[in-house]
């Protein structure tokens, strides 16, 4: 196996500029192959490689699966695949979303870390949310360093925060700081040329969790990579506690708006029933189908204006009492 060091990076919003000013002070002889995941649409124009080539003094390539693992390269992953380290080889894999994406940073930072140990170099950028925190802290486990961009000059500070509440990284510091700390970093880990052996257990199972999988709505199990807490499915989609909350937050909109669509039907419908028991003369029943009209169309206003406005201080009851007892 090379001695080169392994140099791991993360971000999301922001990332870009954060990468590409990184990327420009670099000198192009630190010997270490460089990985950078930043989060980007399935759907975007894939031009991060020549946003990043026109300023890194190394060149940036497009991974592909199975390719051999070089020093003096950086790679990054294709649109929609989640990048991997594996042992002088790089893998590009679709697989599950982690964080709600993919690519996402803490597969990467993960794989790294169980394939090259106290070799890894992991780096965390601006973002939002806490992708990076967990595998900063697998990194740290491993007996590799942790490298942070302070939160005060990331354009969102969210993963810089978590990153430092998960893995007590070995330096918080500017990006103008970082090209030094990295070169020496790398140097140290050069000199670290033990075969490195993954403690055993290292896939950590975790306890079964009372929550579900937003994605797949599997059993979910909670893990802690040091103090992040992190879920998985078994079928391997991965939330940290942010992008959890995110997922939730997501599927009860969803829900909402399903519940708002069902009500609106439910009054279309019952408005309908009364005008059909008007017309055969159905006093009591066209009064009964009035009132649930009535009672579907306010619930429903009620949920339009949470849904609409964000209120959440009134949200719609489930039933009527007084038509529970009703007789058509």
């Amino acid at each position: 196996m090379s001695d080169h060091a392994i140099i791991v990076i993360g971000a999301s919003a922001g990332g870009v500029e954060a990468v590409r000013e990184l990327l420009a002070n670099i000198p192009p002889d630190i010997g270490s192959a460089i990985f950078v995941v930043i989060h980007t649409s399935p759907d975007g124009p894939g031009l991060l490689p020549d946003l990043l080539n026109r300023v890194s003094k190394s060149p940036v390539i497009t991974a592909v699966d199975n390719g051999p693992l070089l020093p003096g390269r950086v790679y990054v992953p294709p649109l929609d695949r989640h990048l991997i380290v594996d042992r002088d080889v790089v893998r590009v894999q679709r697989g599950p979303t982690e964080n709600n994406h993919r690519p996402s940073i803490d597969p990467l930072f993960r794989s790294a870390a169980k394939a090259y140990g106290p070799r890894v170099i992991g780096v965390v950028l601006t973002g939002f949310l806490d992708d990076g925190a967990a595998g900063l802290a697998v990194i740290k486990r491993f007996g590799g360093s942790a490298v942070v961009q302070d939160p005060e000059e990331a354009l969102a500070r969210s993963m810089p925060e978590a990153a430092i509440a998960a893995a007590h990284p070995d330096f918080v510091v500017r990006l103008a700081e970082m090209p030094e700390i990295l070169l020496r970093l790398s140097e140290t880990s050069r000199s670290n040329v033990l075969p490195f052996a993954p403690p055993e257990k290292a896939e950590r199972t975790g306890t079964p969790s009372a929550y579900v999988c937003p994605e797949c709505k599997g059993t979910l199990w909670e893990v802690y990579d040091g103090e992040a807490l992190r879920f998985h499915c078994r079928v391997g989609h991965n939330f940290s506690a942010e992008s959890m909350m995110r997922s939730h937050d997501t599927a009860v909109e969803r829900a909402l708006w399903e519940a708002l669509r069902a009500l609106d039907e439910r009054a279309d419908l019952t408005r309908r029933l009364a005008k059909k028991a008007k017309e055969r003369n159905h006093a009591i029943a066209e009064v009964r189908f009035r009132q649930k009209t009535e009672f579907a169309k306010q619930n429903a206003e009620v949920l339009r204006r949470v849904l609409l406005n964000g209120d959440e201080s009134q949200m719609p009851v489930t039933h009527d009492p007084k038509l529970e007892t009703g007789t058509e």
